[in-house]
């Protein structure tokens, strides 16, 4: 062995048939939904980036006292998942989930958060009138990188739990 050379631990795993083809089918699974999700041209969001939180800034819509979290969306209003302002608070808009697909690379060069995001308020003007499925994505370290987000229109995957429904205009899907 040359003496720059450096011994390695390897660990094997054997493993059976059965094991395989399951780890096989999940992977296949896995890549489906990803591929599926990614490809759906009918469920798409447009998303813009809020900067750092101002010393003034209000609290959120449905938890008083409470500003929105980093890694969280702002939504249109109620009527954007099903769930009333109560049911949001109560533990709701923590248990959606947004995956915006395609926007890993850009979040990272813009410091934005990496989804998935939960809801965290509802939006001012700009997302309460846009047309279409429309989130801010909370916070950016500068209204710069912000910016720099700009407005991006991806395809999207969207989580809701039991009692709520898709934003109006997208496509359920059923597993």
């Amino acid at each position: 062995m040359p003496s720059d050379a450096v011994a390695v631990p390897v660990t094997v795993m054997l493993l059976t048939g059965t094991c395989v083809q399951a780890m096989l089918a999940c992977l296949d699974y896995i890549t489906s939904e990803l591929w599926n999700s990614a490809n759906r041209t009918d469920n798409r969001a447009t998303f813009s980036a809020v900067g750092p939180l101002p010393r003034a800034a209000g609290d959120s819509a449905f938890a008083p006292g409470v500003k929105p979290a980093n890694g969280t969306v702002a939504i249109a209003g109620a009527s954007t998942f099903g769930f009333a302002r109560k049911a949001l608070r109560d533990g709701a808009a923590a248990a959606i989930k947004v995956y915006p697909i395609g926007l890993d690379d850009l979040l990272r060069q813009t410091g934005g958060p990496q989804p998935p995001y939960s809801v965290g308020d509802y939006g001012d003007k700009n997302i309460r009138n846009a047309p279409g499925t429309r989130f801010d994505i909370y916070r950016f370290p500068t209204i710069k990188q912000a910016k720099q987000f700009g407005k991006q229109n991806v395809p999207v995957m969207i989580r809701v739990p039991p009692g709520g429904h898709c934003p109006p205009g997208t496509i359920p899907r059923q597993r």
